[in-house]
């Protein structure tokens, strides 16, 4: 007898069920509302489950802004509405000296593009305190990124004491975690937006194309063209998601940025090239599955989205159902052993053995050949990667047994 395996998701955004259609509910009239004005939370249940989910999605800064309430959630707004008011001066300190290494990346012929965090809380929102971040994440060309890095250790970014190697991260980790001691600044510098090892093929040095300046307060940043942006948010959310299969506070917040990007800036995406290049970039189960979160937020499939329905996705997220009791027994386990996020497993053996609709070309003794040749290419570049990680591991426990 198979055993039967749970189709929900393993958590809602880091909070319990009701808690998390409470949250989902109070961004719908949010993202309803006219722009810039106060909304009432008309939640007269549960408050604590209102309050537990907000701080979950870490979107306090989010609702003191712009949200007010009486009674039992008065008190809790008012926690909300100071949580704002302290990520203002951190917020706008990190946007300036984000702008401060953007300058000099470009001035050294380093084109450079800040994501999420404050620079998203400024472009989409009007207002970079509204995004609660604890670091800055800048995305450079694949082959700038040895150059990005050297700039910046000379303004004494140095990776995390903690974090895995240089080497580990250039091959497999696809972006540095940087530490700024005197400042305390915590910077991710990216030259990949999708997980190593995932079967999308996004083309960053594309990302750039058409890519325009933001001003605030006489500094600037880069930012990309509006459909590229997209792609980029449904790849964020796709990664934050573990590819669709648990719901983070990041996946929520990519959610949210999407739902903004299409509502409220007024600019209507280009459905046949985001099509095409989605295609291109292997992409369409992304946006399948940001398809069905913004459903889930928005209570409708927005106008932009329901012309995916005409096509199937292109290597459907799936693993036989001996794949899958293997990976919810092993779960627990790979967690406790302190390695890398087990929601990332799936992925990796979809890496591995794709599905066979995600080859081009006739079905036969040609697709298996390719199948194989491509199940051998990507079986030694996991298993190195996994022996690289068993270092890393016993590097680090080595390093705190001697100190």
């Amino acid at each position: 007898m198979k055993r039967r395996l749970t189709t929900e998701p393993r958590e809602q955004y880091g909070a319990g069920a009701e808690a998390h259609e409470l949250l989902l509910r109070l961004l719908r009239l949010w993202l309803d509302s006219s722009e810039g004005d106060a909304l009432p939370v008309p939640v007269r249940e549960a408050p604590t489950a209102v309050a537990q989910a907000v701080t979950a999605a870490r979107l306090a800064p989010f609702f003191g802004r712009w949200c007010f309430a009486e009674s039992e959630l008065a008190d809790w707004l008012e926690e909300c509405r100071a949580a704002y008011l302290v990520n203002v001066a951190v917020a706008e300190g990190r946007l300036r000296e984000g702008c401060r290494l953007c300058a000099l990346l470009e001035e050294s012929g380093v084109a450079c593009l800040p994501m999420k965090g404050p620079f998203a809380g400024h472009v989409l929102y009007g207002d970079c305190a509204v995004r609660q971040s604890m670091d800055m994440d800048l995305l450079v060309m694949p082959e700038q990124a040895e150059q990005a890095a050297s700039l910046l250790r000379e303004e004494g970014y140095r990776l995390r004491k903690n974090g895995p190697s240089a080497g580990f991260s250039r091959r497999h980790h696809l972006h540095w975690s940087l530490h700024q001691a005197e400042k305390n600044q915590w910077l991710d510098l990216h030259w990949r937006l999708d997980h190593p090892f995932s079967l999308q093929r996004m083309d960053v040095t594309e990302l750039f194309v058409e890519s325009h300046w933001v001003e605030w307060n006489g500094c600037r940043w880069r930012w990309p063209e509006a459909n590229r942006h997209l792609l980029m948010l449904c790849a964020q959310l796709w990664k934050e998601c573990a590819g669709g299969r648990s719901r983070s506070a990041g996946g929520l917040r990519a959610a949210l940025d999407l739902a903004v990007l299409l509502r409220r800036t007024g600019k209507e995406p280009d459905a046949a090239w985001l099509l095409n290049t989605a295609a291109r970039w292997r992409m369409m189960e992304s946006l399948h599955f940001a398809s069905d979160t913004l459903r889930e937020l928005l209570g409708e499939t927005p106008s932009l989205f329901q012309w995916l329905e005409k096509f199937p996705m292109v290597g459907k997220n799936r693993l036989s159902h001996g794949a899958e009791i293997f990976m919810e027994e092993k779960r627990g386990a790979f967690e406790r052993a302190g390695v890398f996020r087990s929601e990332r497993l799936p992925e990796v053996l979809r890496y591995v053995w794709p599905p066979r609709d995600w080859f081009d070309g006739p079905a036969g003794a040609g697709l298996l050949l390719r199948r194989t040749a491509h199940a051998g290419r990507a079986g030694l570049r996991v298993t190195s990667a996994a022996l690289e990680l068993t270092a890393e591991l016993c590097r680090h426990r080595l390093r705190r047994i001697v100190r």
